[in-house]
């Protein structure tokens, strides 16, 4: 009876995981396919990675930016034309950031944890900063990272 059970369980888990799922990639689609919103919302990067002198701050901000929604859609500003630095630096950012709103929030709320949203958005600006330490750490003292 126990496996019926958790069966159940897993199964009403699935149902309101995939119906959220679909109301974040809808409403996430529509924000972050909006080019104003992305270069607004990148503005919060671009002073300090212009600052440290990253090649093409504003792509690596709004990469940033588009890393908060989904990892995968930061892949669709690399092309060849940009310089190898800061195509690494784009992967760099997708890889540790990690956290998205596609994934996280919506199982949290369709498992009905209670982890307030706010240690989400905090952990995600702690990460930027300390990626953006490291790497200008290393680009800086050998002058090149790779």
């Amino acid at each position: 009876m126990n496996i019926i059970e958790n069966l159940g369980h897993v199964l009403n888990l699935n149902m309101k995981l995939i119906s959220n799922l679909i109301v974040v990639f809808f409403l996430g689609d529509l924000l972050f396919n909006n080019n104003s919103v992305i270069e607004f919302l990148s503005q919060i990067f671009y002073p300090i990675i212009s600052t440290v002198k990253f090649p093409d701050a504003s792509l690596i901000s709004k990469s940033i930016i588009r890393s908060l929604y989904n990892s995968i859609s930061t892949i669709d500003l690399i092309n060849f034309s940009i310089l190898y630095d800061t195509r690494f630096i784009i992967g760099i950012f997708s890889v540790i950031i990690g956290i998205s709103f596609t994934t996280n929030l919506t199982y949290i709320y369709s498992a009905n944890i209670k982890i307030d949203k706010k240690y989400f958005i905090i952990m995600y600006f702690e990460k930027v900063a300390l990626t953006i330490l490291l790497y200008s750490i290393i680009y800086y003292s050998r002058g090149y990272i790779i």
